[in-house]
């Protein structure tokens, strides 16, 4: 009798696991092991949202508005006591100042995109993760599974667009879920090593 065809589900943090081709009566829903990358995966990156003015540049830029604030009080007194003559110089330097001010704005890294095609260069090993979770869907369609293999594929393709245009998120309920799916997943392997060692006995027996 032949043996039964086994299929290598490709995952980055254990092993492989086998599983049967033939799915009978007794065998175990599709393991989730994918889920587990996608889940590690969605683990927020150390990406700033926004990177500031350097100290010298916020220094430079407070000093900056202090004396605007100083100059319009005194504008508005000039203007008071009728010195228009003083009051339209004091006028040219806030200008100035104005002007000063932008440039040290400016002067300041403008922050990331939200969205980039591809994925960030600070998480290179997402990206490695959604080729495993690719290398996944093609095991799980050879081993006839056809189905899982086109939810993961879905799955995945979410993944990798949220990944790609949101920002970190909140960290701890992102540990929670790959802890869940870990002890899902320790399930599923001791599930696949019984059905295995069924198999194994069944080609054992006598014919």
């Amino acid at each position: 009798m032949k043996r039964i065809l086994v299929c290598a589900l490709l995952v980055a943090t254990s092993g492989p696991l086998l599983i049967p081709q033939a799915a009978g009566p007794e065998s175990p829903p599709p393991p989730p092991e994918a889920r587990q990358l996608m889940a590690e995966a969605r683990e927020p990156a150390a990406r700033p949202e926004r990177e500031e003015r350097g100290p010298a540049q916020r220094e430079r830029f407070r000093e900056l508005r202090q004396e605007r604030a100083e100059l319009t009080a005194k504008l508005e007194r000039l203007r008071a006591e009728g010195r228009n003559e003083d009051a339209a110089a004091v006028k040219e330097r806030i200008l100035q100042l104005e002007r000063e001010m932008a440039e040290v704005a400016a002067q300041r890294p403008r922050p990331r995109p939200a969205e980039r095609p591809g994925p960030p260069p600070e998480r290179p090993e997402a990206a490695q993760r959604l080729r495993h979770l690719q290398a996944a869907i093609e095991n799980l369609r050879a081993a006839g599974l056809p189905e899982a293999a086109e939810r993961l594929a879905r799955e995945r393709e979410n993944l990798a667009r949220q990944w790609q245009g949101v920002g970190p998120g909140p960290a701890q309920p992102l540990r929670e879920e790959i802890q869940r799916l870990r002890a899902e997943l320790e399930e599923v392997r001791q599930a696949l090593r019984k059905l295995n060692e069924r198999v194994e006995r069944f080609h054992g027996e006598p014919r």
